[in-house]
């Protein structure tokens, strides 16, 4: 079937309930970009214009709706996590382990957590993954002060003028 006899012969009342049914913006917008081609015959300048889509993607949607339906219109989530090592219960456990050590003020080094982190992922990973890891965990890098806040320059420099350990060496 041509392309101008799909768009005569196209369900508009179908399209129309689909329009009134959906809740989210971004199936709204691709069944509306479809609705304004079978109802009006527009071509996709004047349809980008109304959606803010570009004519590219609304060709796309165009065929996709010709070859598959209305299953063009269902979409999965988008975004999440496909390549992870470990589920973030396993995350949690393994942190777990080491906020004895953190809580007590010890200093913790990243490469035990790696190793840990390894042994349960039974794959080597790049220090990054961990340092991800931890941030996504709530945990961040404590370290101390070079200075201390309320010291002020004047008076150390006046200090060191003035004292006699300063200026005199004692042999």
């Amino acid at each position: 079937m041509k392309r101008i006899e799909f768009w005569q012969k196209c369900d508009i009342k179908s399209l129309e309930a689909l329009l009134s049914g959906t809740k989210e913006i971004s199936v709204f917008k691709n069944i509306q970009v479809v609705y304004l081609k079978a109802k009006y015959q527009m071509n996709s300048d004047s349809i980008a214009k109304i959606t803010g889509f570009s004519k590219g993607y609304i060709w796309q949607i165009h065929s996709n709706y010709r070859n598959n339906g209305e299953e063009a219109f269902i979409f999965g989530k988008r975004g999440g996590v496909y390549h992870r090592n470990l589920t973030a219960q396993q995350e949690g456990l393994l942190l777990e382990t080491f906020t004895t050590q953190s809580d007590d003020g010890q200093i913790l080094e990243v490469s035990k957590i790696k190793k840990k982190y390894e042994e349960l992922a039974k794959k080597e990973v790049n220090k990054s993954v961990v340092y991800r890891m931890l941030s996504r965990n709530g945990w961040r890098k404590i370290t101390p002060r070079p200075t201390h806040p309320n010291n002020e320059k004047k008076l150390l420099i006046a200090f060191k003028k003035n004292s006699r350990k300063w200026y005199r060496r004692q042999d």
